[in-house]
């Protein structure tokens, strides 16, 4: 599973979640410790927004670890940080996918964890249909939030999970809201 960090608060350098972290995302490419696989080297990419309305993209197919410039890029590159209606776009795409491997018998597991972002408001998303889902956390602070597939140091009391079945909203000025979905008997039971 991938691993990931989605951002919005104040600009800062990108290094600070994605290479500077005792257990940060490049660390977590070669040893997750909550993945269901504990190595990831299937490539990674990055995207942000700066002072442009569309978001700058970084895309590389080789490993996080193996990519000399990856740590340049995080000391850098600024992070700051869809539809009108992001939860309830992908809320109906996940009831469609949950369809689509429920039906005729069939009991296909289906996990999603995303996030989608705007350049001011940031939306996540945990979910599973016959599975357990993949986890996902997240840290508010001063207004500003970061969000994780899997915490980035090993002070677990700053962290808090979200639930399956739940979306995290966090717009821009307002505290983060932990928001279910879909309805209870699409979500697996955790």
């Amino acid at each position: 599973m991938c691993r990931w960090i989605a951002y919005r608060g104040d600009t800062i350098p990108l290094e600070q979640y994605v290479t500077a972290p005792a257990h940060s995302l490049v660390v977590q490419s070669l040893k997750a410790l909550e993945s269901t696989a504990s190595t990831n080297g299937d490539g990674f990419g990055m995207g942000w927004y700066g002072e442009h309305a569309e978001p700058g993209l970084y895309r590389e197919v080789r490993p996080a670890w193996s990519d000399e410039n990856l740590r340049y890029l995080c000391r850098h590159i600024l992070g700051a940080g869809g539809d009108k209606d992001p939860v309830g776009a992908t809320t109906r795409v996940l009831a469609t996918l949950t369809d689509m491997v429920t039906t005729s018998g069939m009991k296909e597991p289906l996990r999603f964890t995303a996030a989608l972002a705007n350049g001011r408001d940031l939306y996540a998303f945990r979910y599973s249909a016959n599975d357990n889902a993949n986890t996902l956390y997240y840290r508010e602070a001063g207004g500003n939030v970061v969000v994780v597939s899997e915490p980035l140091d090993d002070d677990r009391a700053h962290w808090t999970p979200v639930p399956s079945g739940h979306a995290l909203i966090a717009t821009a000025g307002k505290p983060v809201v932990l928001e279910r979905f879909l309805p209870e008997q699409r979500v697996a039971a955790e």
